[in-house]
């Protein structure tokens, strides 16, 4: 009998009800930190602080657009491959890859995606580039202005 009154022993503390959280909280902490690390390297193609409008013009992503950044230090890309250390110097890589391009398909969509801190004269020589190639539908891609 003495097994049965140890089990109603009143100095015993009550069951919990109350679900334990910590866990969850834990790894919702950890997730967290994993898209925080992830979700910068998500960005596609070259990294550049793009400018910034009031109304930018929603343009879909397609297949057969080329993305071409143009980067701070006038290095020129085509998607994620560069093709010129200085967008006044050697550009014969660049030119004949955009011709290359054009033979292939000649209805694609140029976006130019140039750094913000650029002069539009170096923009501007880089679509010179572009329309000697023989690509007639060249834009830039812009963000929208935040507001804040």
């Amino acid at each position: 009998m003495a097994s049965a009154l140890d089990r109603m022993r009143p100095d015993a503390p009550p069951a919990m009800s109350e679900p334990n959280v910590i866990p969850l909280i834990d790894v919702t902490l950890v997730l967290l930190i994993i898209f925080m690390v992830i979700t910068p390297m998500l960005q596609t193609g070259t990294a550049v602080q793009l400018p910034s409008t009031d109304q930018p013009e929603d343009i879909k992503r397609e297949e057969r657009q080329i993305i071409i950044p143009l980067r701070n230090d006038l290095s020129v890309y085509i998607a994620e491959d560069a093709y010129a250390k200085n967008l006044y110097g050697e550009m014969g890589k660049f030119d004949t890859k955009m011709r290359e391009l054009f033979a292939r398909n000649p209805s694609r969509q140029i976006l130019i995606k140039a750094d913000r801190r650029l002069k539009f004269g170096d923009v501007r020589t880089l679509m010179k580039h572009i329309q000697l190639s023989g690509f007639t539908d060249v834009g830039l891609i812009s963000d929208k202005t935040r507001r804040g």
